[in-house]
């Protein structure tokens, strides 16, 4: 199970170049390296999205395991050691959004947190996505759970259906299911 946030960013040994390898499974290749100061004064290789999005790829040469994508909409995506997208930021409005995976080798999301401290939590059963949560910040610092979502699958490991479970307004323990 693969969500918009499971982007990441791999070097390709045969070709030279670095990929974005997106949710669908497809891939975008950053071409023609060029190495210069970025606008905040550190030296970085960067090099353009060859698909005509505009993405540019920038690697700081000081720290290595730095890589971050500009979008012209702007938009940034920061990626960890791993290559794991981990922050992304909208520069006209510094709102930001931070990915925390399970741990350092799996690529499985652990929760989603915004600026105002509002989370989706993802739970596992196995290797399946079972239950996604969104979770509403409270004035006491506790979480409440507002929407929720069950993943059912076939046989053969596909979603067959998803089950949407709410609880609006003040009741804090009913949850209603949205009728299929």
């Amino acid at each position: 199970w693969r969500t918009n946030y499971n982007i990441q960013i791999i070097y390709d040994t045969y070709s030279g170049y670095y990929f974005m390898l997106k949710p669908d499974g497809s891939k975008v290749y950053f071409m023609n390296p060029t190495e210069g100061y970025n606008d905040l004064g550190v030296y970085v290789y960067s090099s353009i999205a060859e698909d005509g999005s505009g993405m540019i790829l920038n690697r700081e040469i000081n720290d290595p395991y730095e890589m971050y994508v500009e979008t012209d909409s702007d938009i940034v995506y920061r990626f960890n050691q791993y290559g794991r997208l981990y922050l992304i930021t909208n520069t006209q409005t510094s709102d930001t959004i931070q990915i925390y995976y399970i741990d350092t080798t799996s690529y499985k999301i652990n929760y989603v947190i915004d600026e105002a401290g509002n989370r989706i939590m993802f739970y596992y059963l196995y290797d399946m996505l079972w239950k996604t949560e969104l979770q509403l910040l409270q004035a006491d610092s506790t979480y409440r759970g507002i929407e929720r979502r069950y993943y059912y699958y076939d046989s053969y490991d596909n979603i067959s259906y998803i089950n949407y479970d709410y609880r609006y307004g003040t009741d804090i323990t009913t949850w209603s299911t949205d009728p299929a």
